[in-house]
Formats: C-alpha cells, sequence, structure tokens
C-alpha cells in the first residue's frame, strides 16, 4: 500500500513536470517505476558545477536555486525552480553540470540514471523535442532578463520581484543572498532596495529574516514597467 502511495505521488509529479507530462499515463508510471527519491536539507549543495552530469533531477518538493559562481565569491541565479521541474535536463547531453543546484528549502527530488533518461530519450524521442523547447525559452529569456539589466536598478529588481511572485506566489520565502543573486546585484543593494519599496508600499517583511511579501503587485508591475508576469521557465 505504501509502494502504491509513493508511485502516485511520483506520476503526479512527472504530470506537472513539462519534458513528460504529454506521455500517456502508462507512460509514465513506466518512467515513475525508474525514479527514486532523494531528500535534502535546506541550504544542501545537489550538485555542483563541474560535477559529473549522471542523474537527472525533477523537483518533487521544495525549491532549488540553480546559479553560476563568480571567483569574488558572488553568483547570478539562473532560475528558481519548484515543484515538476528538471535541474538540469539538458546538461544530460554534457559530461559534467555547468552550474550549481542548491536547496532553498527541505526538498524531496525525484533521480532518473543516465542511462535509463538515455533508454526513455529513444521510447519517447518527444522527450527530447520537449527539452530543445524549454532550452529555447530559457534562453530567450536570459536574453531578456539580460536586456533588463541596462534598466536601472529599481526597475530592474521589481521585474525579478515579479517573476519570482508568478513562481513563488506573493510571500517570497528568499534570503537577500538569494534575491541578489537572481536580480544581479550585491546583498546591500538589495536590502537598501526592499527598504526603499517598503515605504512605498509595495512590500512588507525582510530580506535579512528569509521572508518578503508584495503588499501591492499592481505598483510593483508598473515600476517593472510591465503589466504581465515572465516567467523564466515557460
Amino acid at each position: 500500500m505504501e509502494g502504491a502511495c509513493r508511485d502516485e505521488l511520483v506520476v503526479e509529479t512527472l504530470k506537472r513536470c513539462k519534458i513528460f507530462k504529454h506521455l500517456s499515463a502508462t507512460g509514465l508510471k513506466g518512467i515513475a517505476a525508474l525514479a527514486t527519491p532523494l531528500r535534502v536539507a535546506r541550504g544542501s549543495y545537489i550538485f555542483r558545477r563541474g560535477d559529473p552530469a549522471d542523474m537527472l533531477y525533477i523537483v518533487q518538493d521544495g525549491l532549488v536555486n540553480l546559479h553560476i559562481g563568480s571567483p569574488s565569491g558572488q553568483y547570478l541565479t539562473l532560475a528558481i525552480v519548484s515543484v515538476g521541474d528538471t535541474l538540469n535536463g539538458s546538461a544530460l547531453s554534457l559530461d559534467s553540470h555547468f552550474m550549481t543546484a542548491q536547496a532553498m528549502s527541505d526538498t524531496v527530488l525525484l533521480r532518473i540514471g543516465r542511462v535509463d533518461f538515455s533508454s526513455l530519450l529513444k521510447k519517447y524521442p518527444s522527450i527530447a523535442v520537449k527539452i530543445i523547447r524549454l532550452t529555447a525559452r530559457q534562453l530567450k529569456a536570459e536574453c531578456r532578463r539580460m536586456m533588463d539589466m541596462q534598466k536601472d536598478e529599481e526597475c530592474r529588481f521589481a521585474y525579478c520581484l515579479l517573476s519570482l511572485a508568478e513562481r513563488l506566489g506573493t510571500t517570497l520565502l528568499v534570503t537577500g543572498e538569494e534575491l541578489a543573486g537572481f536580480a544581479g546585484t550585491t546583498t546591500e543593494t538589495t536590502t537598501r532596495l526592499v527598504s526603499i519599496l517598503k515605504k512605498k508600499g509595495i512590500l512588507s517583511g525582510s530580506s535579512q529574516h528569509g521572508q518578503i511579501a508584495i503588499s501591492d503587485l499592481d505598483k510593483l508591475q508598473v515600476l517593472a514597467g510591465s503589466g504581465t508576469f515572465i516567467n523564466y521557465l515557460n
């Protein structure tokens, strides 16, 4: 009974995964049989840049920060992923990971070995097509984000908050360092910008305590210069 419940939970996660959700119920059950769970504590690394890319990871519960670091110790967040998202679909075509994955909360992952995943690609070529499309969308989004880096820092920060809000909701359980990584600023600048937006009635809470709430979404959208959300993983 316990095994059956576990399989059902895995299948439900796969139904939310962009590279698998188009498959039949039978196909999803077959993939679920290949997946093994991994529990990761908040702050722990799942893999680091340069580690062998020998597993596909899918988030079953929790949040994961995908980032690249610099020699100075700062990092740039590429994405914050949640339930149903893959961490490294395109990386399995390479020998090693090109980014680092770190749990932002206590997280449960599903793992599929490289050999099993290669077999799935042969059985379901549509999975490879989904990965290509997803990678193209991520590249387009990153190009957009690089262009937004030319905006003034307050506008850029507001835009980043909007994209996080779409994925995480209007209460953001993120630290100042994580926000800084996503916005491409320093932690000090992030603290200052949060303070400015709090005075404007747009935010409440504190990045230093790891929880920020968006109090006025409309004002934040106006500040960001956009009436719609941008989802970096869609």
